[in-house]
């Protein structure tokens, strides 16, 4: 006879009191236990996903800051070998520029030299002319006191001549009668020397009047 069986029996004997089926709370018990381990397992398996989910994502983001490192790394390491491979170029570039500069610069000063020499001869050109003026100036009013004078045993022309500075050379002096009655008027030519090539400055004249000495007695 079977337990299901069995638990009838006994029911009928005792008067139908036994309601219940040990054997089905049994089942319905162990089904319930399966069904609770189920869902543990379950909670469990979803619990180990998201852990494993989490861990290949944290996976994969360190996977990909070691990649963009290692890129980063590998790009520096390629910009310094580029950087080395140009800097021995660079330098010859910069080597052949300064000596390009220094060539331009001598360049530039061998044409602007000339220029400037030019220039500085042009002022002491201008300055031995005046000084030329000057001193005819003064032989012209020396020539013209010496031939004013009575009697003073030296001619114009000497005295003329003596007035000037001797690197100017000797001046030509003429004397005569000036403008107005008894006066003497001399003139004192002095050739300009030139300090510049292939210039031919000229002469510059100055003239001077002096009243003749008073040769009468009282």
């Amino acid at each position: 006879m079977s337990r299901r069986q069995d638990w009838r029996a006994r029911r009928r004997r005792a008067g139908g009191c036994l309601d219940r089926d040990p054997e089905r709370d049994q089942y319905a018990a162990r089904a319930q236990d399966r069904a609770q381990d189920r869902d543990r397992a379950q909670a469990q398996d979803r619990v180990r996903a998201q852990t494993h989910g989490r861990a290949l994502a944290r996976d994969w983001a360190q996977a990909q800051a070691t990649r963009a490192q290692a890129t980063r790394a590998q790009a520096t390491r390629a910009q310094a070998t580029r950087a080395q491979d140009r800097a021995p170029a660079q330098a010859q570039d910069c080597d052949r520029d300064r000596a390009g500069d220094r060539g331009s610069a001598s360049l530039e000063y061998l044409g602007v030299l000339p220029i400037l020499l030019l220039v500085a001869l042009a002022g002491i050109q201008l300055g031995i002319a005046a000084y030329a003026a000057s001193e005819a100036g003064t032989a012209a009013r020396a020539a013209a006191r010496a031939e004013a004078k009575y009697q003073s045993g030296v001619s114009g022309r000497q005295a003329g001549a003596d007035a000037v500075s001797s690197w100017l050379g000797n001046p030509g002096i003429a004397t005569g009668p000036g403008s107005a009655p008894d006066s003497i008027t001399a003139t004192a030519t002095i050739k300009i020397p030139s300090v510049i090539p292939l210039f031919d400055p000229g002469s510059v004249s100055r003239s001077a009047t002096m009243p003749k000495e008073d040769t009468t007695t009282p």
